[in-house]
């Protein structure tokens, strides 16, 4: 008789890429430090390229212990994916997604799914998170779009922003309550800037007020929040993260660029929206 052990987050590195490829690093993409070490490496795209990534269904060692994994994978669950920059994911089948890059700039994707291990008769089901750093180029005239370029003298080209300040507000709340989530960090990424920055928190009451300053009226930017476990030294702490439930947009004008409210994000922990069926994309 199989019996199931109390869930466990498995980060797995199958194969770690140097922090700076071509450039780009894992801070300049926004990759959070606790998952820098799942990197897998880099995907470089003309904007409108596009390129599939595969999924592995296999892995050997629990990245927050060094614990290596023994026994036989029974079973996976079909991985889900997110891009924070600018792309999108779609599915393909059960390991695979295609990426589109929807803008220059910088980002990562991040691919996930549960594996059922079984060793000894009994059965551990484990999360495998996989990313790849984001690096999208501005086409250029006589470019194919599926052609990895680099950018002149290996620097973006400048894009001037045309909105000098922004002033966002909103509240987050945990999903289906009125409870604020308290000191969550806060960040907000363009499809075509990519992360602009990602160091604001929200308020006691889950309340926040962020001011940015030098936005792209021709972008759209994502408002996202996160909050760690308060148990981050166990195994499984990642877990116990809080999400927001979907994802939450603003566009910016130069008449509502000082008065852009969200309202209430819902959030939720990360067992909850990727083991109960939920979704965080």
């Amino acid at each position: 008789m199989k019996t199931s052990l109390p869930c466990r987050l498995l980060l797995c590195a199958l194969a770690l890429a140097a922090t700076g490829v071509r450039g780009l690093t894992p801070d300049e993409a926004g990759v959070p430090k606790r998952l820098q070490p799942t990197i897998m490496g880099t995907v470089d795209l003309n904007e409108g390229g596009t390129r599939t990534l595969n999924m592995s269904r296999y892995a050997t060692t629990c990245l927050d212990s060094n614990e290596k994994v023994t026994g036989t994978v029974i079973r996976c669950e079909r991985a889900n994916w997110n891009v924070f920059g600018p792309g999108s994911a779609a599915n393909l089948g059960e390991d695979t997604a295609a990426i589109k890059a929807t803008g220059s700039g910088c980002g990562y994707i991040q691919g996930h799914r549960y594996l059922y291990y079984q060793d000894k008769g009994v059965e551990q089901k484990h999360v495998l998170i996989q990313i790849w750093l984001l690096k999208v180029h501005p086409l250029t005239k006589g470019t194919p779009a599926d052609t990895p370029g680099s950018p002149p003298g290996g620097a973006w080209p400048p894009v001037k922003p045309d909105i000098p300040r922004a002033v966002i507000n909103g509240r987050a709340v945990m999903r289906g309550t009125d409870t604020g989530v308290p000191d969550a960090y806060i960040e907000l990424i363009g499809d075509k800037a990519g992360t602009l920055r990602a160091n604001w928190h929200t308020g006691a009451d889950g309340g926040f007020h962020i001011t940015a300053d030098n936005l792209l009226s021709a972008d759209r930017y994502e408002v996202f929040i996160r909050k760690g476990s308060a148990n981050a030294a166990r195994e499984d702490a990642v877990m116990e993260d809080l999400w927001p439930i979907r994802r939450y947009y603003v566009t910016v004008t130069r008449d509502n660029c000082l008065n852009l409210n969200l309202g209430r994000i819902e959030m939720a922990s990360v067992e909850d929206l990727w083991g109960a069926g939920g979704t965080a994309g």
